[in-house]
C-alpha cells in the first residue's frame, strides 16, 4: 500500500494481483481483498494507511472507498493535532508533555541514561541582540544536537535553553560520553548574529538510571544536578551523577 503511492489501493480479489499474491498476509492470514487508503499530513509525509480487508474476494463500491477516505482524513486532523500537542513550536522537537507521556509507556525496571543539556550564557545573548535572534540560536542549537544523535535517541526541548536526551538500553555509559563529547565540538564552531560571531558553549549533565518514578521532572533531576556541576567548574564539558556525588 505504501509503495503504490497516494491513490486507494484496491484488490478485489489477491489470488490474481501481482503485488499481493505472495504476501505473508496473504498466503499465511488468508487474506483474499484488499482495500486502502492513505493518511497523508499536511506536510506531505505519507503517515501510514487505512485499511479494510476480508478473508473472500470482495469487490469494493466507490461508496465503501470514500467511507474509507473520510475516515483516513479524520484520523489526519487527529494525529496533526497530537504531534502539535507534543511538540516544541520554535524547534520541532518533542517537548516536555512528550517526555512524560513517553516514560510512562516504558517499564519500571526499564534503564534510561539522561542528558541535560543546557546553553553557558545564553541570557547575554537575549540581553545584547535581542529574543528574536536568541530563538535563532536556539534553533540552530537544536538541529546541531540533532547532528550527533541516533536515530532511536529521544530528543526534546525542556524548555528555554535546556535540552533532554533520553537513551535506553544498558549499554550506554560509553556512547553517552562520545555523544556529549561530538555534542560540545558542534558547539565549538561560532554561531553568527548580524555578521558577529557568537562563542556558546554546553554544559551536560548525564544520568543513568531505571525508570521507578516514571516521571519525566525525577527522571532528570540527577542529571540536572550533574548538569550544575559541568556549569560550575568550567562549563563546556559534561559530569556523570555518579561521579559527582561520590
Amino acid at each position: 500500500m505504501l509503495q503504490s503511492g497516494r491513490d486507494p489501493l484496491i484488490i478485489n480479489d489477491t489470488s490474481n494481483h501481482p503485488i499481493a499474491t505472495n504476501l505473508m498476509p496473504t498466503k499465511n492470514k488468508g487474506i483474499k481483498s484488499f482495500l486502502g487508503v492513505p493518511i497523508v499530513l499536511s506536510n506531505g509525509i505519507l503517515f501510514g494507511n487505512l485499511c479494510a480487508m476480508d478473508t473472500e474476494p470482495y469487490t469494493f463500491t466507490e461508496r465503501e472507498t470514500e467511507f474509507l477516505q473520510t475516515m483516513a482524513i479524520f484520523l489526519t486532523h487527529s494525529i496533526e493535532l497530537d504531534i502539535v500537542a507534543h511538540q516544541d513550536q520554535l524547534t520541532g522537537l518533542n517537548n516536555r508533555e512528550f517526555l512524560t507521556q513517553y516514560i510512562n509507556t516504558l517499564p519500571k525496571e526499564a534503564q534510561i541514561t539522561t542528558l541535560f543539556i543546557d546553553l553557558d550564557n545564553f541570557k547575554s545573548v537575549n540581553d545584547s541582540y535581542g529574543h528574536k535572534e536568541g530563538d535563532a540560536i536556539l534553533v540552530q542549537s537544536a538541529e546541531r544536537i540533532k547532528e550527533c544523535i541516533r536515530s532511536q535517541d529521544i530528543l526534546s526541548r525542556y524548555g528555554g535553553d535546556e535540552f533532554v536526551i533520553l537513551l535506553q538500553g544498558d549499554d550506554n555509559a560509553g556512547y553517552s560520553q562520545s555523544l556529549s563529547e561530538s555534542i560540545i565540538n558542534q558547539f565549538g564552531k561560532p554561531f553568527i548574529i548580524k555578521d558577529d560571531e557568537i562563542a556558546l558553549s554546553v554544559s551536560i549533565g548525564i544520568s543513568i538510571e531505571t525508570n521507578k518514578h516514571q516521571n519525566i521532572d525525577q527522571l532528570v533531576q540527577n542529571s540536572d544536578y550533574a548538569m550544575y556541576y559541568s556549569k560550575n567548574n568550567g562549563k563546556n564539558r559534561y559530569s556523570y551523577f555518579n561521579e559527582v556525588v561520590e
